[in-house]
């Protein structure tokens, strides 16, 4: 049996009616929340790197890949929200979709907060850049960008970085405004740890 009837022959017959459904129709937003209500977990994580390789998502080329510049950083569809056991469901099978770059997130971001402590800067932005490289961009990048950026540099090579992720990332309003806010927390707190003698780290 070739591969691909072999993973033709996986497919379950719920997973095929949501594949099915959307590619025929003339409004998948609408349909893509009715499945979702009811496609089996087991089913979840395969639907959602194919819902993210299709043109359904608004962009017409495949997006499987993790964003890896901020201009492709931006929300998914406006779902209607479902039972709360569903939208877990959906979250835990997001998350078996996405399972190996959680857990090279989860290694890296280990690295870079003991950098950071260590006040071993370069070390932490080269952590940082792995993840960014083979993680992708995410909010959780910017803001440790931006703290580290302000505690080995200071508050204009912060600036700089925070106006460089607005200007990219315009197509996506959230990202500039938690860009933006994080910024001014980070400059509002060194501010207030040097009268304290003393800085918090956080992301």
């Amino acid at each position: 049996m070739s591969n691909r009837r072999q993973r033709v022959a996986n497919r379950s017959e719920d997973l095929e009616r949501f594949r099915n459904a959307l590619r025929g129709s003339r409004h998948p937003v609408a349909h893509y929340e009715q499945l979702r209500a009811t496609l089996p977990l087991a089913d979840i994580p395969q639907a959602v790197l194919w819902v993210r390789g299709t043109p359904y998502r608004g962009i017409g080329t495949s997006d499987r890949e993790l964003p890896r510049s901020f201009d492709r950083m931006r929300p998914n569809w406006p779902n209607a929200p479902l039972p709360m056991s569903a939208e877990f469901r959906w979250a835990v099978g997001t998350a078996v979709a996405f399972q190996n770059e959680l857990r090279r997130f989860v290694q890296l971001s280990t690295a870079f907060s003991k950098h950071l402590l260590a006040s071993s800067f370069d070390e932490a932005s080269k952590a940082l850049g792995t993840i960014d490289a083979e993680v992708g961009k995410s909010l959780w990048g910017i803001k440790a960008r931006l703290l580290l950026l302000q505690l080995a540099t200071g508050f204009e090579a912060q600036k700089r970085f925070a106006g460089e992720v607005t200007t990219a990332a315009r197509r996506n309003s959230l990202v500039p405004y938690i860009t933006y806010f994080a910024s001014v927390r980070n400059e509002k707190r060194a501010l207030n740890g040097s009268k304290r003698g003393r800085q918090v780290y956080t992301c």
